[in-house]
């Protein structure tokens, strides 16, 4: 072997020398790398991760300013303008006394300019009447509310459905469901129909078997869903789901059958505000951080006659103004509730 080829071996020796002292370099390089992110991820097990709350206990903070607009229980009945014309087509009209009503809550929301107005039923009376005169009754006070021009939200009373179905009722007033969500910026609005028996709940009750009324358990799951949401919620509904075990109030009438689960569920979901009417009384309180307000009628609380409602959440803060004529004076007061 010449010199040549003795420089040409010994140069390939210490290529393939190189070589493998640089394979073996990045085998040891990146077995050392992946060895620390086994012991890193290792480490988890000690340190775990917070997890993250659920939606709801993430409530929105400082929510925009709100007004709503609130009336109940006006049980109206509308007459014949044609009193020997008694047929089913004969035209009808709302009484004197309940057009001034009517009159002046439109007149007091013209000035207030709500967001949104809602009735939270027992809109007509229907005890006793056939569904042609429910049905101009719907449609007569649905008139009267939309001329302020704020969107109308209606839920469905047991004395409603004395007199028409609950298809019936929805269709007059225009309503996609009688249980339904509405969001509205920073709020979710959210209405139940607690027109249900609790012995023969999957059928159309009709209002007059079971007067306290049931939320429906497919209602429950429903309104679960429903709360799972990060917006701050209002539930509007007819009967009530107040605790009357507070020794504050002489109630003629008993919460909603399944009230004690309703109020876990909507206490689980951190609900803000829930409104009823029917049992005609004017009471607020406070349980497990939700707000419940119980409002007075237009015409059988005798202490609150003619009332109506404005209420604004402004600053985190919530106001009630109630309006009602006051017997005395025959004029219409205020007071914040």
């Amino acid at each position: 072997m010449n010199r040549k080829e003795g420089e040409k071996k010994l140069a390939d020796f210490l290529f393939r020398v190189f070589v493998f002292g640089a394979v073996l370099g990045l085998l040891t390089f990146w077995s050392d790398r992946n060895y620390a992110d086994l012991r890193s991820l290792a480490s988890l097990e000690y340190f775990p991760l917070p997890e993250a709350a659920p939606i709801w206990e993430r409530k929105v903070k400082n929510p925009a300013e709100l007004k709503i607009g609130l009336i109940t229980d006006t049980h109206f009945r509308p007459t014949r303008i044609n009193r020997t014309d008694k047929s089913s087509e004969s035209k009808r009209i709302l009484k004197p006394d309940d057009q001034r009503i009517l009159k002046n809550f439109i007149q007091q929301m013209n000035f207030f300019s709500p967001d949104l107005i809602v009735h939270l039923g027992d809109v007509i009376e229907g005890t006793g009447d056939p569904d042609y005169i429910g049905l101009s009754g719907l449609e007569l006070v649905k008139g009267e509310l939309e001329k302020n021009g704020a969107p109308v939200f209606w839920v469905v009373g047991n004395h409603d459905l004395r007199s028409v179905s609950k298809e019936q009722f929805r269709t007059a007033l225009e309503m996609e469901s009688l249980e339904y969500v509405k969001d509205w910026g920073d709020y979710r609005f959210v209405f139940l129909d607690g027109n249900f028996n609790p012995q023969n709940g999957e059928n159309d009750f009709i209002g007059e078997g079971y007067l306290p009324g049931f939320l429906h358990p497919e209602s429950l799951r429903w309104l679960r869903d429903q709360l799972k949401t990060d917006k701050r919620v209002v539930v509007f509904m007819h009967q009530s789901a107040m605790n009357n075990r507070d020794g504050s109030r002489n109630d003629t009438k008993n919460p909603i059958f399944n009230a004690f689960e309703i109020r876990e569920i909507l206490a689980k979901y951190k609900v803000d505000a829930v409104f009823n009417g029917h049992i005609e009384i004017l009471h607020k309180i406070e349980e497990d951080g939700v707000r419940y307000f119980s409002l007075a009628g237009t015409k059988k609380n005798p202490d609150f006659q003619e009332a109506y409602y404005e209420f604004r959440v402004k600053d985190e803060e919530f106001e009630l103004n109630v309006f009602y004529r006051d017997q005395a004076i025959d004029q219409i007061v205020e007071f914040e509730l």
